[in-house]
C-alpha cells in the first residue's frame, strides 16, 4: 500500500508540474500572439499609407501640371 501512496503523491506533484508548466507557456503563447497582432495592424496601416503617399503624389504632380499649364514654370518649395 505504502508503495501505491507514494505512486499517486508523485504523479499528482507531476502532473501540478506540468500545469504550472501549461499556464506558463499559455502566457508566452498569448504575448506571442498579441504581438503577432500587432504586426499586421502595422503592415495594414502601412498599406493604407502607401495609398495616402501615392494619392499625395499625384495630387503634386498635377498641381505641378497645372502651373507649367499656366505659364508659372518650376514652383520652389
Amino acid at each position: 500500500d505504502g508503495d501505491m501512496t507514494s505512486d499517486k503523491k508523485d504523479s499528482g506533484e507531476i502532473g501540478d508540474q506540468l500545469v504550472i508548466e501549461i499556464k506558463e507557456a499559455k502566457k508566452k503563447l498569448n504575448v506571442i500572439r498579441d504581438v503577432v497582432d500587432d504586426i499586421i495592424e502595422i503592415k495594414e496601416a502601412k498599406k493604407k499609407l502607401n495609398v495616402i503617399r501615392d494619392v499625395v503624389d499625384d495630387i503634386l504632380e498635377a498641381a505641378e501640371r497645372g502651373i507649367k499649364r499656366l505659364g508659372g514654370g518650376e514652383e520652389n518649395e
